[in-house]
């Protein structure tokens, strides 16, 4: 989720630390999924095996989640004309819902759908998820 303002000190590294980068830590470490992240303990057999999943996470967390701070002028969100669809739950305590609340105001033609539960990943909603997305593509065609 973008910013509200440009900070001045940002996190060159946004994600997991690199300890995590495999099966048996991760599922060491998936008890602690619901408290920390807002998932549920049985996300881990969606993310197995992590191996095929590190790559992506690394790029992520070093390039694309830092970036939007580290380039705050570079993303005009005020002026995008292209409509937007932003779906988030109230328990993901990696993007704060009060910070997305914020953010969701930068946007000019914006569809903001949340979730009272679900977390990060906003399990349990697959289904609303699915036709929230189809219903925005064929509504803003």
């Amino acid at each position: 989720m973008p910013l509200v303002e440009k900070m001045e000190k940002y996190a060159k590294y946004a994600g997991p630390p690199s300890f995590l980068f495999n099966d048996y830590a991760m599922f060491l470490m998936s008890p602690l999924f619901e408290p920390i992240l807002g998932m549920k303990t049985e996300t881990i057999y969606s993310m197995l095996p992590i191996s095929m999943r590190k790559e992506g996470v690394v790029i992520d967390a070093s390039i694309t989640n830092p970036d939007m701070a580290r380039n705050f002028d570079d993303y005009d969100i005020e002026h995008m004309q292209i409509p937007t669809l932003v779906l988030h739950a109230k328990d993901d305590k990696l993007a704060i819902y009060s910070d997305v609340e914020k953010a969701i105001g930068r946007f000019q033609n914006c569809t903001f759908i949340s979730f009272e539960d679900g977390g990060h990943l906003m399990v349990g909603h697959e289904e609303e998820v699915q036709e929230a997305v189809e219903t925005f593509i064929n509504t803003k065609k």
